[in-house]
Parts: structure tokens; C-alpha cells; sequence
């Protein structure tokens, strides 16, 4: 059924549908060691929270939207079968209407509806409303003010277009400049549902000394160790008023604070500190070229493009095959030696307890189609934990966060990595990066990073973010395996 309207997805009047649940609260048991066998951590999880009933024949990503969205596991799993063909349905209709288009995604509060943003009042073309038409829970909603590709190319030039501006963009280093603001700005990132571009800032970063000896000494600006939520607030609103005349898109300025990836190097630990990810080969038989291996993240390396390390899990030394923490992706893949005999399974921990805790690998997911889908994540620190999809469009900046070119040179990362909600069971520690994002049998992406590290494992984030499966592949050459195990022979 289309549903055209003129106010934003979250607060729309007109609903196709209501769904009556019975709110159950369920506990999740998220904790879980990815390790297998004699496979250890350091940083083992403590207080793990109670396990739901029959644990060994639920899926976890059913338990946890139940829990998250206060519905029964039956509602759960109904919804989370229904996603994927949502999201063919949402792909039908912006292929009807690209120019138009702001925005799509699932609402899962209230309603469980798929949906279409398009700009101004008018109706959608009648091929867009004839699918909508067919489908109880799909909406067209109308009157967004910006185009996705509008905000898109605002996140793409921000700073470039900032730089030049003047009188402010002309001071080069003091407190109000843009340049501070660049300095402060943690990450960017498209948000949908409010139709503007979002500017994650961390006054921490500001400069804590004047940056010449010639500047004046009222340049410079105290970095606080730790910024209260009072001072940030204040910050916020500055920034904002700051750029009130020199953005063209709808902007938010937001919270980001405590950005950085999620890898630990400490001795002892699996897959150089991180947390091995997604089985896959590269090159080809015929040509025999063919090699079998791991997906990790590739900032688990130290020298960018021109890392050669390799790293251990299990004991066996994995030799560096490709990749690193580029702009576009942060993956790199590692070789199982041949003649090993050692067996790679196509699998990925997802369950818990033992034994049932491993699932095969049947497929990828595409990034146009993650948008408000349900995700979960093994970490070697944090164990699994689910949570939604919220942006494919996330950017993350600053020193800690910092892509490395071909050339081997701090660049920008660009704007292509999934955002997670962090809900209230996600959980994301060091050690995590590199695990995998999956759900219903289907590789998602591999862990990069969050924001709000707490020594405490058990602190949920306010959001994580990864490097999307078809990105991963592309960049590093690989496939991922799914055909079952393989003996490396």
C-alpha cells in the first residue's frame, strides 16, 4: 500500500499497519569467547549476563531483537525473515525514483515497515506507488528537503569547501576557526532519518598549544583529558552556529567522542591482537595461483601498503598475502600455508554454548541493502552481541581513525563504512577488529572499530562500524568460501 505524506519517516501519521505484540523481556547472553578449542584471550569478558532458555537451538539475532525491540521471539524471527525481502522490495521502488530519492529503511518500533523518503509534496511515479501498493508493510513517504545525493556530495566536500571561506576560514589555528573544527571533527555521516549530514566532534582534539611560535598565545586551546557532557553540549552548540552560513544541507552536530579502531597487540593474543574474520581464496586454481586464508582488519598490520607481517592464530604463521587499513576499506588477507594439511572451515561463530556456537557462511549482502537490517558480531574480546544498522554512508576522521594511502600517507577515509547502533547490547572492546558481521548465514562485513572505549567490556557503545563484505572482496581479490571446509593441501 503507498502511503504518501510530508513529514519524516520517524514521526509519520499515516501507518499502513499496526502490529499488536505481547512485550517480553528477555535477557541475552551475549557472552561468548570466540575462541575455539586451546584458542585463548586476555581480555576474557566478565559478568555475562543470564542465558535465555533453549539457547542452544536459538539463534542469537532472533533473541536479541527480541529483547531490543520488546516483542516475542515468534514476532522476532517473523520480522527478521521478512527483512531481506524488504529490502529487495525498498531497492524496486528507488530504482523508480533516483532523482527524488532521500532516504530508506525499516521502521521496528511500532510498526514494522519498510520505507521510501522521496524530496518535495508530490506524488511518487505510479510505477514506485504500484509496488508499494502490493505490499501491506512498504511506504512511499514525500517532503523530505534534501536528496541523498545532495547530502552525499555536502559529506564529500565539507572541509574543501570550508577551507576557502573566509574571514573565518582565513584564521588559520585559532578557537571558532574552521580549521579547529576540522581538527575536532571525529567523523561524518548521512543521517536518513533526519535528512541532514551528521558531524561527530570530540573537544578533546582541540589544540593544546599554539601551533608557531608566532601565533599568539590566545590561539591556543586547552584539550581537556576528559570532556564533560556540559562542555561538549556548549561545543556543539558552537560549532553549529559556526556553520550556519556555510553549509548548503541540513546539518547535526553530534557526540564523538572517544573514536578509535578496535585492535590490541598485546602478546598471546589470535590473529595479531584482532579477531580473525571470514574465510576466503584468492587467485585461481587453473592458474595456480590459488590461495586459501583469513580476512582480518587490515590496521592489525604495522606498515600500512607495505606490510609483510604475518600474523599467528592457532599456533600456524599466516603469511600476508594483501591489504591494509585503505581509504575505502580496512581488510587484509592472510594465507594458510599449503601442504599444511590444516582444514579451513566456511564457518563463523554465532551461537552460543558449546558445541552449537559455529555457522556456515551461505552468501554475502550487499551494502544498498543493510540499511535498518539486523546485525550481529563476534569479537575476540567483546563476544556476540546484535544491534541495527542505522548508516552506509559513515566517515570516519582524526589522527586515531586515519586511512593510509597506496603511497603509505595518512589520508581520508571516505564515506563508505556501515554504522551500528549501539543499542542497549552491543558491546565492541579491543581485540574485536576484523571479526565478523553476519546474520542469517550472510557476511555483512568485518569489525573496524566503535566510539566510547570503556576498560569495561560490558559498557555498550554508542555505535560500532565495519568495512562491508563487498567492499572487502573487491579490494582484497578474495571470495568468500561457502562451499564447506577445505583441507589445505
Amino acid at each position: 500500500m503507498s502511503n504518501t505524506t510530508n513529514t519524516p519517516p520517524q514521526q509519520s501519521k499515516r501507518r499502513l499497519s499496526q502490529l499488536v505484540v505481547a512485550a517480553t523481556v528477555v535477557c541475552l547472553a551475549i557472552a561468548s569467547s570466540v575462541a575455539h578449542g586451546a584458542e585463548s584471550t586476555s581480555q576474557t569478558p566478565q559478568n555475562p549476563s543470564p542465558q535465555p532458555q533453549d539457547s542452544d537451538t536459538v539463534d542469537v539475532s532472533v533473541v536479541s531483537y527480541a529483547a531490543e525491540y520488546s516483542v516475542t521471539q515468534q514476532e522476532a524471527k517473523r520480522r527478521l525473515d521478512r527483512i531481506q525481502p524488504i529490502q529487495g522490495i525498498l531497492a524496486e521502488i528507488r530504482a523508480h525514483e533516483p532523482v527524488r530519492l532521500a532516504g530508506w529503511g525499516i521502521d521496528h518500533t511500532r510498526t514494522f515497515t519498510g520505507w521510501v523518503w522521496l524530496t518535495g509534496d508530490t506524488a511518487p511515479s505510479s510505477a514506485a506507488a504500484n509496488i508499494a501498493a502490493a505490499h501491506s508493510d512498504i511506504e512511499i513517504r514525500t517532503g523530505a528537503v534534501h536528496s541523498r545525493a545532495a547530502l552525499l556530495e555536502a559529506q564529500q566536500s565539507l572541509f574543501e569547501d570550508l577551507r576557502g571561506i573566509g574571514p573565518v576560514g582565513r584564521v588559520t589555528n585559532g578557537p571558532g576557526t574552521i580549521s579547529e573544527i576540522e581538527r575536532i571533527t571525529t567523523y561524518t555521516d548521512i543521517n536518513i532519518r533526519g535528512n541532514a549530514l551528521e558531524i561527530g566532534i570530540d573537544p578533546a582534539l582541540a589544540r593544546t598549544t599554539p601551533a608557531s611560535p608566532l601565533d599568539p598565545a590566545d590561539t591556543a586551546v586547552i584539550g581537556p583529558v576528559g570532556v564533560t557532557d556540559e562542555a561538549l553540549q556548549t561545543k556543539i552548540a558552537q560549532v553549529t552556529d559556526q556553520l550556519k552560513d556555510h553549509i548548503k544541507v541540513k546539518y547535526i552536530i553530534k557526540d564523538g567522542r572517544g573514536m578509535s579502531t578496535d585492535a590490541s597487540f598485546s602478546g598471546g593474543q589470535r590473529m595479531g591482537g584482532c579477531t580473525a574474520g571470514f574465510a576466503a581464496t584468492r587467485g585461481s586454481r587453473r592458474r595456480g595461483t590459488k590461495k586459501h586464508g583469513i580476512i582480518t582488519a587490515g590496521h592489525c598490520g604495522d606498515d600500512g601498503p607495505n606490510d609483510t607481517s604475518s600474523l599467528t592464530m592457532h599456533g600456524v604463521s599466516l603469511p600476508h598475502v594483501y591489504g591494509w587499513a585503505s581509504p575505502t576499506v580496512d581488510a587484509q588477507f592472510h594465507e594458510i600455508p599449503s601442504g599444511s594439511n590444516h582444514i579451513l572451515k566456511d564457518d563463523y561463530l554465532c551461537h552460543y554454548p558449546r558445541p552449537i556456537n559455529y555457522c556456515d557462511v551461505t552468501g554475502t549482502e550487499v551494502t544498498s541493502r543493510m540499511i535498518d537490517d539486523f546485525a550481529c558480531h563476534a569479537g575476540m574480546s567483546s563476544g556476540i552481541s546484535c544491534s541495527t544498522i542505522i548508516s552506509t554512508n559513515f566517515k570516519p576522521t582524526g589522527d586515531d581513525t586515519a586511512c593510509i594511502s597506496s603511497s603509505n600517507q595518512p589520508v581520508d577515509c571516505e564515506n563508505v563504512f556501515v554504522k551500528v547502533d549501539g543499542g542497549n547490547l552491543l558491546r565492541a572492546c579491543k581485540g574485536d577488529s576484523g571479526g565478523p558481521w553476519y546474520r542469517n548465514g550472510l557476511a555483512y562485513g568485518i569489525h573496524k572499530g566503535h566510539n566510547e572505549r570503556k576498560d569495561n567490556c560490558y559498557t555498550t557503545p554508542k555505535f560500532a562500524y565495519f568495512s562491508p563484505i563487498g567492499i572487502v572482496t573487491d579490494f582484497l581479490g578474495v571470495r568468500i568460501i561457502t562451499t564447506g571446509d577445505v583441507t589445505i593441501q
